[in-house]
């Protein structure tokens, strides 16, 4: 029987669903040289998320609300930010539905200037269960 799960998730995911939650990896490179590597994963009330590697030592996100458009229009500020060494994760569970989040290396404030994908920082948008 588990072999048969097994089975059904790994069809699924080639289709490209995930019945067990959503994984994203942003990874930043300049000349071959990985700068930001980055994994979150959501699962329903749960978001897991993973600095691999930061060239400044640490990962920073910023998460918005899902409906912050990534123009000048929109002036709010993350509802939630934080930073953590390269290496380590972080749980956050008890998310709102959906958010959106920009990650970065540096550890100059973000706005919601950094969706816009012009702005040179790496932004995801996810939609948490």
């Amino acid at each position: 029987m588990h072999k048969f799960i097994a089975l059904i998730s790994l069809l699924l995911s080639f289709a490209g669903c995930d019945p067990f939650g959503q994984s994203f990896t942003t990874r930043a490179v300049d000349n071959g040289r990985t700068l930001l590597e980055s994994k979150v994963t959501v699962r329903e009330q749960l978001a897991s998320f993973h600095c691999i590697t930061s060239s400044s030592g640490e990962c920073h996100y910023a998460l918005f609300k899902r409906d912050c458009p990534a123009d000048a229009a929109c002036q709010d500020p993350p509802f939630h930010q934080f930073e953590m060494p390269s290496g380590s994760k972080h749980d956050i569970t008890g998310l709102q539905a959906g958010f959106v989040l920009c990650v970065s290396g540096e550890s100059t404030p973000m706005t919601s200037s950094c969706l816009h994908p012009r702005s040179g920082r790496n932004a995801l948008a996810i939609a948490a269960n």
